[in-house]
């Protein structure tokens, strides 16, 4: 299991449009800090844990300054969790992964997914089995849902680039505990989902665990037994990672809370949402589009060779010299990253990773135009090594949204092509601008880090409650993508009619036009 020696955050936004090839899924490899500053791009800040039900106890009750402890709980309701429970006295968090439904009743789980060609209705796929693993009780004293583990999926005649025709699903839910004043229950913080091709092969591999160990004498929990190459491991199996078919598109439908709100941000391209309500607590989720080519980096830099830059940002992370970094696709800090090790990396991606992912992010700022219920917002989709941490955030009359990468592709030469989709409802949208019920307009532009305007292929489009708009064709660096909706203004014309006695009306509109009989005044 690799143990950091510090750790820090990334982003990444953006999406490549074909004829850019995905490579097979490239491991680490010798990614240890020995006399280095190394840092890899994570899409998952739980990637070792992202196939596992676990709920970890930290013990909150130590002196400013001291390491927290922190150990796994085989149960809640009996042994020393239960008690830290009962008490309250420590902070619990959880990751469960939903399994798939099996009746209209069940709730925060995988309905089904579809594996299809780009323009044709979906064909759902069919579930094969879900793998061997611990699963979870649902415990509705404790407001805990069950947990399942990762399924998988066959989708006849769409056959990924390893000839197969499997797909791997993990629909993951992110758990808090808290203490009001109705009593102590846990919530559902945050969902993320994933879709992975993958081909089955046997070899030394061993079940995905987590497990105590000691560091600076306290007990703390590491993850591990899932190797990168591998979508998802059994004893002696592992789903090894491939790429999506070409001109594929992947549709999935998935229930989770009616009270869960906000907004989508995804790997894929090209994205549609409809929502429905599923049953009596829970709503139906259903997001398509294309499969994304993301550009990832990863390597180091010697001491001695390391910029200002590159020091400075590993300080900030308590690091004053061996250091390996994992730095998340979506943070602020990410972008940071990107940009500090652009001169080392020769501005170029180190692979290019095909993905198809979503995962669940929140904007009290925009939660203001949130209908009466709670309800998803939108999708924000990219394939940019790194993108900001929120939704776009309005400012100054425009929606702005942060991305970075380098600028090649592996080889060096061939520029890296980003890709922007926002989708949002349009009663969102008209509340954020603060338009009344008409059509809207939108401009779209991509500015560099110095304000100058880049060319890209933009489109609009409002359908079914939804606004969709989209930026590509741009190359990276640092940019941010701005959004601007516009409506034109209502205006009011005094008609009169043509016969006597002279009648007169006012007609208000966007281009108002006199009825027939009548002619402007």
């Amino acid at each position: 299991m690799k143990k950091p020696i510090a750790f820090a955050i990334v982003a990444a936004l953006l999406a490549i449009t074909p004829p850019v090839q995905a490579q097979e899924w490239p491991w680490s490899g010798d990614m240890q800090a020995r006399d280095k500053y190394v840092f890899e791009i994570w899409e998952d800040p739980r990637s070792q844990a992202s196939h596992l039900n676990r709920i970890i106890d930290f013990n909150s009750r130590l002196a400013p300054g001291e390491f927290h402890e922190s150990r796994t709980c085989a149960s809640i309701t009996e042994g020393e969790c239960a008690v830290q429970l009962a008490g309250s006295r420590d902070s619990f968090e959880g990751t469960y992964v939903a399994p798939v439904c099996k009746t209209a009743s069940d709730e925060n789980c995988i309905e089904w997914i579809s594996i299809h060609k780009i323009g044709e209705e979906p064909t759902r796929g069919e579930l094969i089995r879900s793998i061997n693993g611990g699963t979870m009780p649902r415990l509705p004293r404790y407001n805990l849902p069950a947990g399942g583990t990762t399924s998988l999926w066959k989708q006849p005649g769409m056959l990924n680039g390893a000839g197969k025709d499997t797909y791997a699903v993990t629909l993951r839910m992110e758990l808090q505990h808290s203490v009001t004043s109705r009593g102590a229950n846990f919530n559902i913080t945050g969902y993320s989902l994933q879709v992975l091709p993958y081909n089955e092969i046997s070899g030394n591999f061993t079940p995905h665990f987590c497990s105590e160990y000691q560091q600076n004498g306290k007990t703390r929990v590491g993850c591990g037994g899932l190797p990168e190459e591998c979508a998802w491991t059994e004893t002696g199996i592992c789903g090894s990672h491939s790429t999506f078919p070409e001109g594929s598109t992947v549709t999935a439908s998935f229930r989770i809370e009616q009270s869960a709100s906000g907004w989508f941000a995804g790997r894929l391209q090209d994205p549609t949402i409809s929502v429905r309500a599923a049953n009596a607590t829970q709503q139906s989720v259903q997001i398509t589009g294309q499969p994304s080519k993301v550009p990832v980096s990863r390597g180091g830099v010697s001491l001695q060779n390391a910029n200002q830059e590159i020091r400075d940002l590993y300080k900030l992370i308590g690091c004053d010299a061996v250091c390996w970094a994992g730095i998340f696709a979506y943070n602020d800090g990410g972008i940071k990253f990107v940009n500090a090790f652009r001169e080392t990396f020769g501005d170029r991606a180190t692979f290019v990773r095909d993905m198809w992912s979503i995962r669940s992010i929140r904007d009290f700022s925009l939660e203001r135009c949130a209908p009466p219920r709670n309800r998803l917002l939108g999708v924000v989709a990219t394939n940019a090594t790194a993108y900001q941490s929120q939704p776009p955030q309005y400012t100054n009359g425009f929606l702005n949204f942060r991305v970075a990468g380098m600028h090649y592709l592996p080889d060096g030469k061939t520029e890296s092509v980003g890709r922007y989709d926002l989708v949002m409802r349009s009663e969102i949208a008209r509340c954020i601008y603060g338009f009344r019920n008409a059509p809207v307009a939108a401009t779209i532009t991509v500015l560099d880090k110095d304000g100058n305007t880049e060319v890209a292929t933009t489109t609009f489009g409002e359908r079914n409650g939804w606004i969709k708009l989209s930026a590509n064709g741009f190359t990276y660096s640092e940019k941010t993508v701005r959004v601007q909706l516009t409506q034109p203004r209502r205006t009011t014309i005094t008609c009169v009619s043509n016969t006597k006695p002279i009648k007169t009306r006012k007609v208000t509109g966007i281009s108002p036009k006199c009825p027939s009989g009548f002619k402007k005044r």
